[in-house]
């Protein structure tokens, strides 16, 4: 009995063909095709989380609107879209409870006055900060909160203002940030700051 293996000259680089070799290897690396990767714990447990927090909420008929953007715009799209809603909070209920969380996000990624709203990357850091509170405490809010945070930003960006649903966003994140018992938002703060 004969065997025969076949191996391709493609999949082997000995056996290939000089002219076949030199179409395999790149001649030159072309700057604008290198992109930079963070290989950060933190930034990807983010973007895993985020990510689980818009498969749960898909489906959601509050979301219809704005669901087809946010899949266009994919993880970084609706990180500024969060970011866009956390910022809201924050310029809406200056003198009031309901601001917390989102003037300590805020003062931690200022924004740079330089860019237009839509372009600051600042806004999509705020949305990551936002996302990264679900990492520390879990809640029966969490899904909730993302969604009106969501839903709101895409809103805003849009340029329509919606009182009622940024006052729902407020009251629903200090309701979830309420179900947190003191201790663990102040080691959520003390893990902020020794982020920094």
């Amino acid at each position: 009995m004969t065997i025969t293996l076949y191996k391709s000259p493609s999949l082997s680089p000995l056996i290939a063909y000089e002219d076949h070799k030199e179409k395999q290897v790149p001649k030159k690396i072309e700057p604008h095709l290198i992109k930079k990767v963070e290989n950060n714990l933190l930034t990807l447990l983010t973007a895993q989380r985020e990510r689980f927090l818009f498969h749960i909420t898909k489906k959601h008929p509050c979301l219809k609107s704005v669901y087809r953007s946010a899949v266009d715009e994919g993880h970084e799209g609706r990180c500024h879209a969060i970011g866009i809603a956390v910022t809201s909070v924050d310029d809406i209920f200056k003198n009031t409870k309901l601001r917390g969380t989102a003037t300590r996000i805020c003062q931690q990624t200022p924004r740079n006055n330089k860019f237009p709203l839509e372009k600051d990357p600042a806004i999509a850091q705020r949305g990551k900060k936002f996302i990264e509170i679900f990492l520390v405490h879990k809640t029966p809010l969490d899904v909730e909160t993302y969604m009106t945070a969501l839903g709101i930003g895409y809103k805003l960006k849009k340029l329509k203002f919606d009182p009622l649903m940024t006052d729902l966003f407020a009251h629903v994140w200090q309701e979830r940030e309420k179900l947190l018992n003191s201790s663990a938002v102040t080691q959520s703060m003390r893990g902020y700051q020794q982020r920094k």
